[in-house]
């Protein structure tokens, strides 16, 4: 299935939360009066913002408590979004993998100097040497000279899994940390 939806029109469907001015992290149960009223709001920004579609989840204690689909996959098509639609979300994947280190640090639970090997045990390049000084502040600085990837991921000629996105970071690398 082609996606024709441009990138411009679905990254400000990730900063919906933001507009609503409600907190990200909410302390209550999401309940029936909560789901109304953001199926309102999420209709008319959609509206202001002239998204097409958008695809929202909202998780609370580790368990989906709502999922919900709005709006078209492509304007001027019939084709309905759900939330099993694939969006393209272009660069914002970078800012909010950041935006919730963040969070994970701001919380005490890590810091920027966490080695990635301490998170995730199977992480490696293929430097050696780097395996156990790259710290989580390296993964998102685009610092540490570890050849940028991302266009074998957007022509890839299959899809890839989460596993395959990993292992791309077996290729060669040119240079180490200082």
């Amino acid at each position: 299935m082609k996606l024709s939806i441009k990138w411009i029109q679905v990254v400000p469907v990730f900063l919906i939360v933001g507009w609503l001015g409600r907190p990200i992290v909410a302390q209550t149960t999401f309940d029936d009066s909560m789901r109304r009223q953001l199926e309102l709001d999420v209709t008319s920004l959609m509206a202001k913002a002239k998204v097409p579609g958008a695809s929202i989840a909202i998780v609370q204690n580790g368990q989906i408590v709502y999922e919900h689909g709005f709006g078209v996959r492509e304007l001027g098509k019939p084709g309905r979004v759900n939330p099993a639609t694939l969006m393209m979300i272009g660069s914002t994947g970078k800012s909010m993998t950041t935006m919730m280190m963040a969070v994970l640090i701001d919380d005490g639970k890590e810091s920027w100097d966490t080695p990635a090997k301490e998170i995730y045990p199977e992480f490696a390049v293929s430097d050696g040497a780097l395996n156990s000084k790259l710290t989580l502040r390296d993964l998102v600085c685009n610092c540490t000279g570890i050849q940028r990837h991302d266009l074998e991921m957007q022509f890839a000629t299959r899809p890839r899994s989460a596993e395959d996105v990993i292992r791309v970071s077996a290729f060669e690398e040119r240079a180490s940390l200082q």
